[in-house]
């Protein structure tokens, strides 16, 4: 989600107290990567009034306007094209959407972005406008695993603490990286410059108590950065924020369990994967063979004794984990064959 920047609607003088307070209030802009092909990709755009007050609100005259030139690319060289956004009507929200066509799809190889400028009128007033940079995404799943613009991918990711990340490194290697939390900063930085990031939505941070509609918020903010491909809730998140998850785009949306313990019974509707915890050196409950079978599994080895910054280092360890897990799948199938596995992530 983006702020506005404050388009003033009328002569008062106020001080600066008074200015972010009406900032405060002004609309919020939601953005949907939505469905997408080879020919054509859709990017939705709402505007949801914050409050009632003296600053400009949505009546039956707002639009929002607006257009997404792109594709840019850090890699390489594009000539731009510009679409414009078409305005869907009136409803509960102020929504537009641009059909781009021939679209270039964002990935760790090419991270492709355009560039969407957008403002809400009300009447003859321009109240806010915003500028931001968002990418289109090919993502979803097939069978157990994960393609990202026509390609099968198998993230390798390292799992990351709080805090500033080394995605320079973390792309050299060739890694993803899991991080509780991401800041905005490192997602945009991943977005230009190419990594896979899961975003570990977790209810509790040390002492911090995140909340339901914390959660939700920070989940559609990050689902309009192409390189958020994941998020990871807890099964009572997941159960909470139906409602939320079902509007999430191509945004892949999975929850975390214990891959020691035996398989829970019943997983929340509209999850994309499960992401199995292991301790060092563990092998999933043997229950997990047959379980859940539709959902792609992603394995996570805990190991606290590890820098996050030695992606090269954790990326092998989840090579090792790959050949670990095979061995067990092999070993304990009925059919001598076990589902492949999504995905892997050490630290």
């Amino acid at each position: 989600m983006s702020d506005p920047t404050v388009i003033p609607t009328d002569s008062k003088s106020t001080d600066d107290s008074r200015s972010l307070r009406k900032e405060e209030l002004l609309p919020r802009l939601e953005v949907t990567l939505g469905e997408a092909n080879e020919i054509r990709a859709n990017v939705f755009v709402q505007v949801h009034a914050r409050a009632t007050d003296d600053v400009a609100t949505i009546n039956a005259t707002s639009v929002v306007q607006g257009s997404l030139c792109g594709p840019f690319c850090r890699w390489s060289t594009t000539l731009p094209s510009r679409t414009v956004l078409r305005d869907l009507g009136k409803g509960k929200t102020v929504a537009a959407v641009a059909t781009v066509g021939d679209p270039a799809f964002w990935s760790p190889e090419l991270p492709n972005l355009y560039r969407l400028e957008s403002d809400l009128s009300c009447g003859d007033k321009v109240v806010a406008t915003w500028s931001q940079e968002i990418g289109l995404r090919r993502l979803g799943i097939r069978g157990h695993s994960f393609w990202l613009d026509g390609k099968r991918r198998v993230p390798r990711g390292v799992a990351h603490s709080l805090g500033s990340v080394d995605l320079t490194t973390a792309r050299s290697s060739f890694a993803a990286v899991l991080q509780n939390w991401p800041e905005d900063n490192i997602c945009t930085e991943a977005d230009e410059i190419g990594v896979w990031l899961m975003a570990r939505l977790w209810p509790d941070e040390g002492s911090k108590t995140r909340s339901s509609e914390a959660i939700s918020d920070r989940l559609k903010a990050i689902g309009q950065h192409p390189s958020v491909c994941c998020v990871v809730l807890s099964m009572e998140d997941a159960v909470r924020l139906q409602s939320v998850i079902r509007r999430r785009g191509t945004l892949l949306v999975g929850c975390e369990v214990d891959g020691v313990a035996s398989p829970p019974e019943k997983i929340p509707s509209d999850i994309d994967f499960l992401l199995l915890t292991l301790s060092r050196g563990a092998v999933p409950h043997v229950d997990w063979i047959n379980a859940h079978e539709t959902l792609p599994l992603v394995a996570w080895e805990h190991c606290e004794e590890h820098s996050s910054d030695e992606f090269i280092r954790c990326r092998q360890q989840c090579d090792a984990l790959q050949s670990r897990l095979a061995a067990w799948g092999v070993a304990n199938s009925s059919e001598r064959v076990f589902r492949d596995w999504a995905g892997y992530v050490f630290g």
